[in-house]
């Protein structure tokens, strides 16, 4: 018997320096599944598919097994650092069973078989097969049951790219999240791409049919994941429209934390299809909303807020200079910010939400939601209001109403002095942001710039334009 352990017996290769997690897959009698990292120390390994060396093995390097009992092979997928996804490999058994010692094994008859990425399918090690027969450690009848094995893979959905990256996603889930309580009653379990969080986002289908939302965040955010878990607790108690904070904790994935489902529209879609007179009411619904939100206080220990954001303010300034790309007018925008670095005196502070604005919004039966609160902070509750340009290029009248929701009327011209202040600050740091994400994100900020510049008529005025002073106040 040549016997291979699901870990491929590398606790035997002192090459090789891994950690890992072994589990019975969820609902299943006899599959398993182990996913291995390999750490820093483990030697380079490469294997030749087609005359090309491809590394498979390294440090942060991973591979992803899986051995269902009933088969006579076992998967592996393996992916680099980045988890991009090399090749899918098959080793071909006598037979899988499960050792004296619980652990998953297969009976190595030798023969290999690869499905690539585009979907080659490439046969290995054919040689050390008839090597092993002419010396008698394998019979004509594994040869033959090897083969057959070989070519029923090839001949099935097993070699289909789109099955083996759906089957790769799934198991590398249940890795990731199947320490999770009550993860035997996820039925499905469909990523959700859309946003810019560093959070891995789901819509969790639990077997009676609701739906909740799973995020997962790197371990090393657990305490503020854990701060903003108990925060989101004190909204929601605040009656807020939102996703309800329901469970948190570490899994092997990172911090997760699950949360009611929205059964909704995003905002942004919506409005342009509803009437000037609707959009104003949302805006005033919005406004009222954030209004609450404001209402718990920021913690006693929090930094004077004009120190605090005078020294935020410094780093924009200068990051935006040395960036590499201006945009006309800016020098209007940096004279705005040091002319009216004095309204930043005395501010309170109170908890923010971090990104409020249309685009993390939603309709849900004709009511709006708040969600995305992961870029939550505590800080002048005017401050909050720097988003608000992405309102105003969807809608003024949704901005207009959102200013009047949230003063209960006309907001102070002190308040407009401080907006046109954050909005400038953030008109500069914006640039470099999107510089990372490449010239399209480059040019969208650009052109919000001079949207800026235009609004307030070159700084000199800090009411914008967007505002509809006279739009009608009755709406509600």
């Amino acid at each position: 018997m040549r016997k291979k352990d699901i870990l491929c017996n590398f606790s035997e290769n002192p090459d090789i320096v891994f950690a890992h997690s072994m589990r019975k897959l969820a609902g299943k009698t006899n599959e398993y599944s182990a996913l291995i990292t390999f750490l820093r120390g483990c030697k380079d390994k490469f294997v030749e598919l087609d005359g090309k060396q491809i590394q498979w093995a390294g440090t942060d390097y991973k591979m992803l097994m899986y051995l269902p009992v009933s088969e006579k092979w076992c998967l592996s997928a393996y992916y680099t650092p980045d988890d991009k996804l090399t090749f899918w490999y098959f080793d071909i058994s006598r037979k899988n069973f499960v050792d004296e010692h619980d652990m998953p094994c297969i009976d190595d008859v030798f023969l290999d078989l690869v499905i690539t990425p585009t979907g080659e399918k490439i046969t290995l090690d054919e040689d050390e097969l008839q090597e092993a027969f002419n010396e008698g450690i394998v019979s004509q009848e594994d040869v033959d049951n090897a083969y057959a094995v070989h070519d029923q893979i090839k001949n099935s959905k097993w070699s289909n790219v789109d099955f083996l990256n759906e089957i790769s996603r799934r198991l590398m889930l249940e890795h990731e999240i199947g320490d999770i309580p009550d993860f035997q009653n996820f039925a499905q379990t469909e990523p959700i791409t859309k946003g810019w969080s560093e959070d891995k986002k789901y819509c969790i289908t639990k077997t009676e049919g609701a739906k909740l939302l799973l995020r997962v965040t790197p371990i090393a955010r657990y305490e503020t994941r854990k701060s903003l878990f108990e925060l989101l607790k004190q909204v929601a108690a605040l009656d807020i429209p939102m996703c309800i904070p329901l469970d948190f904790g570490a899994c092997n994935g990172g911090v997760y934390s699950l949360q009611s489902w929205i059964y909704g529209e995003d905002l942004e879609v919506v409005l342009p299809t509803l009437s000037e007179t609707e959009q104003y009411a949302l805006g005033l619904k919005s406004g009222e909303i954030l209004r609450k939100i404001h209402s718990i206080p920021a913690p006693k220990t929090q930094e004077e807020w004009a120190a605090r954001f005078n020294r935020k303010t410094d780093r924009k300034i200068e990051t935006y200079k040395n960036c590499g790309v201006r945009f006309d007018g800016d020098e209007q925008i940096i004279n705005y910010i040091h002319q009216n670095r004095h309204l930043l005196q005395n501010r309170p502070q109170c908890f923010q939400h971090g990104d409020y604005h249309v685009g993390n919004m939603m309709i849900e039966n004709g009511e709006l939601r708040i969600i995305d609160f992961d870029r939550y902070d505590f800080g002048d509750p005017w401050e909050e209001f720097n988003r608000i340009v992405w309102c105003a290029a969807a809608s003024p009248h949704f901005a207009t109403g959102l200013l009047r929701g949230y003063f209960d009327g006309e907001p102070p011209m002190e308040f407009f002095k401080l907006l046109a202040f954050y909005i400038a600050s953030n008109t500069l740091s914006s640039i470099y942001w999107a510089i990372p994400f490449g010239q399209s994100e480059i040019d969208t900020m650009m052109k919000q710039s001079q949207d800026v510049l235009d609004w307030y008529d070159d700084m000199n005025n800090p009411v914008p334009t967007w505002y509809l002073k006279d739009l009608w106040r009755a709406a509600k």
